[in-house]
């Protein structure tokens, strides 16, 4: 055993070790018992490591890539959580460095990076490193705790404070820069929080988190294009992030990339069968394709009718910008169909129909389902006003039409037709 070893040997415990070689498990579990870690835990698979991971706050991880880049990676997310904020002491073995591995212990803070055989001496350093750290976060450990507690109570302002005094303290952690800029997410502060992520975008090597969260914020600014190509240089470094992968099939969506986006879809949904927006994601591709049955089989696994309607809803309003209005007609169509007795989701289903046939240059329809919007909840102000709105422009229009009718005679040339070309811009716009 080596001096620094022997320095950092102590009883420091547990470890996790999830590793499929036999000889790189042997090594790592000798030399960790020569320095006083004594309680192993050996999960067989991803979901067994999570839950020790749960189990085990203070225990080292010790991941071996070797198990397969989906597992590694789940285990991986897993190390933090959106309430809770910890700094294990992790370690990733491989036998050679992908691309893929290197992005993805960049992203998730991993402290510990071996590739090749694993080799004795060589491991007696890793794990004094990882135990040195393990005492340097235990100094961290109080604030961590304040941050998680607070989160978990509802209190992002103290978070988000007791995060920058963290980061005022350690400010070589990009680590905590980026829970800064969660946080402000989570309080609204999107300006704040795209500023901030954008300055984390800069940093060389790229960092796949920072590149996340400034592509979250992107799509809040409906910046959909710019959204889609921040996400993509995310997907280079770790394509394994399932929900990036539907973000930016979202993304995509948006910007009418269909084919692409059900690509993103179906590797999160291969990465992890039944996830939901992914389900949610993939359907939405299907209707925009006019696969609608292939769609309702999906959906089954999505319950009630409010989601239902909503799924619905998105793919006839993204039919409906991209001027694809039959199709659009048709996901309504079928939507309120769907929903029969809900007055709420009817009301919303009308409004949002009756602003895509306004696009689709057909005042007379959208007049009619303003109107029913309004008859099925009298609370809807937006359906008021949009019917108000409508009513007085198309009365304009046929006072003025008939104006022309009578100057026809004198003037052949004078069109009395309406042509449903108006102004949008007093108009509120979808809902649901």
């Amino acid at each position: 055993m080596s001096k620094a070893a022997k320095a950092a040997s102590a009883d420091d415990g547990e470890a996790i070790l999830f590793i499929s070689r036999f000889n790189a498990r042997t090594i790592v579990r000798d030399e960790c018992k020569a320095v006083g870690i004594t309680q192993f835990y050996i999960p067989e698979n991803a979901q067994r490591c999570i839950s020790y991971l749960s189990e085990y706050p203070d225990a080292l991880l010790i991941l071996d890539w070797e198990v397969g880049a989906e597992q590694a990676t789940k285990v991986l997310e897993a190390l933090s959580g959106p309430l809770v904020v910890s700094a294990r002491p992790t370690m990733l073995i491989a036998l050679d460095l992908s691309p893929h591995a290197i992005g993805a212990a960049a992203e998730y803070q991993v402290s510990r990076v071996h590739s090749g055989e694993l080799m004795r001496a060589k491991f007696t350093e890793h794990i004094a490193f990882l135990l040195a750290e393990k005492k340097a976060i235990a100094l961290l450990s109080g604030g961590l705790a304040r941050v998680s507690q607070a989160r978990q109570r509802g209190d992002w302002d103290e978070s988000l404070q007791l995060l920058r005094d963290l980061a005022t303290k350690h400010p070589d952690q990009i680590r905590w820069q980026a829970e800064i800029i969660d946080n402000l997410v989570h309080l609204g502060r999107w300006d704040e929080a795209s500023q901030a992520a954008q300055v984390l975008t800069e940093n060389e090597p790229s960092y796949a988190r920072g590149l996340g969260l400034y592509g979250r914020c992107l799509m809040r600014q409906k910046l959909y294009g710019d959204a889609c190509e921040v996400f993509k240089r995310a997907k280079l470094l770790n394509p394994y992030n399932l929900g990036r992968l539907v973000s930016l099939g979202q993304a995509l969506l948006e910007i009418d990339k269909v084919s692409e986006a059900r690509e993103n879809f179906e590797a999160s949904l291969k990465l992890q069968r039944g996830r939901k927006d992914a389900i949610v994601g993939l359907s939405e591709c299907m209707l925009l394709e006019g696969d609608v049955n292939d769609a309702l089989n999906l959906l089954r696994e999505v319950s009630g009718p409010r989601e239902l309607a909503s799924i619905f809803n998105m793919a006839a309003i993204l039919s409906m910008r991209q001027g694809r209005f039959e199709i659009g007609k048709t996901l309504y169509q079928v939507a309120i169909s769907k929903v029969k007795a809900d007055a709420y989701l009817l009301s919303r289903l009308f409004f949002n129909l009756g602003i895509g046939y306004h696009r689709w240059q057909r005042p007379f329809d959208a007049l009619e389902c303003f109107e029913k919007a309004y008859q099925h909840d009298s609370a809807y102000v937006d359906a008021k006003a949009n019917a108000a709105i409508l009513a007085h422009r198309l009365g304009a229009q046929a006072a003025k039409a008939t104006e022309h009718a009578a100057a026809k005679a004198a003037d052949p040339s004078v069109p009395t037709q309406f042509n449903g070309e108006f102004n949008s811009d007093a108009f509120t716009d979808e809902s649901l």
